[in-house]
């Protein structure tokens, strides 16, 4: 349970030590860092995943699934690799893992906007040209698992900051830093750090809401992911009002109102896509 604390800069706050944050599973941990390892070898990909039956079996269905469109049946971790690449497994591999940290009422709904903000980054990346940036995938899957924790450690504390977000409209990390002096972005970057997963990880989730004033590329597509989530159907929260996708953010990647246009016309096919992991 978090406790209350000195305020900063007059605001009330919720003290924070890493004795308020679940622990990372040691087998979910020994996944993630394979799946964010950009220099993974198919063999010990292999192995690590082979290890766990269930996420083996899970890993073979969504690559057996209609929308990979594989003209024969993947039957081995090893096959999906050379039939759908490294980065696809990692990603598959990652997305299931993760599921597990999603818990609580709101927990699933927050790990499809998570999916689908990662699908989308995807996407992005695509439509710039340029080959996807190592963690991004792993950063949008949990940019919003602060909220999570905030619910399932402090609920009575957090629930009001839900309260007010619901009722004025106004943004919740807004409402968040107001009540009790920080948000969920600082909140995931902290527990990222305390589960030991790449800094890099944690870096992106703090800013996934408010880039900053010199963001770099991978910042950038995640704030559009998170909003193009939530613009096609896949909100943080069931009850929140889609905000506007910025036109500053936009331009900063260099895309077009049809390249907007065009991005948006696959949100069936990022439905379909994110689908496929339920």
């Amino acid at each position: 349970m978090f406790s209350s604390s000195l305020s900063i800069s007059g605001r009330p706050k919720l003290s924070l030590s890493p004795n308020d944050l679940p622990p990372l599973p040691a087998r979910l941990g020994e996944v993630l860092a394979v799946a964010n390892d950009p220099d993974i070898t198919l063999v010990a990909l292999d192995r690590v995943i082979s290890r766990d039956q269930a996420l083996t079996m899970r890993v073979l269905a969504v690559a057996n699934s209609s929308y990979y469109g594989c003209s024969r049946r993947i039957e081995s971790v090893r096959s999906a690799v050379a039939l759908l690449g490294v980065r696809q497994v990692q990603n598959i591999a990652s997305a299931l893992t993760m599921a597990q940290a999603f818990v609580g009422e709101a927990g699933p709904g927050l790990w499809r906007h998570g999916l689908a903000c990662a699908v989308w980054s995807e996407k992005i990346f695509i439509r710039l040209g340029l080959p996807s940036v190592d963690l991004v995938f792993t950063s949008a899957l949990l940019h919003d698992i602060g909220i999570v924790v905030m619910l399932a450690r402090a609920a009575d504390r957090y629930q009001p900051c839900l309260d007010l977000a619901r009722a004025s409209g106004r943004p919740l990390a807004e409402c968040e830093r107001e009540l009790i002096g920080w948000d969920h972005a600082e909140l995931g970057g902290q527990l990222c750090r305390t589960w030991r997963l790449p800094d890099r990880i944690a870096e992106l989730i703090e800013r996934h809401d408010a880039p900053g004033a010199k963001p770099d590329l991978a910042h950038l597509v995640l704030a559009l992911a998170d909003r193009f989530a939530s613009a096609c159907g896949t909100p943080e929260l069931a009850w929140m009002t889609p905000a506007e996708v910025p036109t500053a953010l936009v331009t900063s990647l260099g895309l077009s109102t049809v390249d907007v246009e065009d991005l948006l016309a696959q949100s069936n096919d990022v439905a379909s896509e994110t689908s496929i992991f339920a």
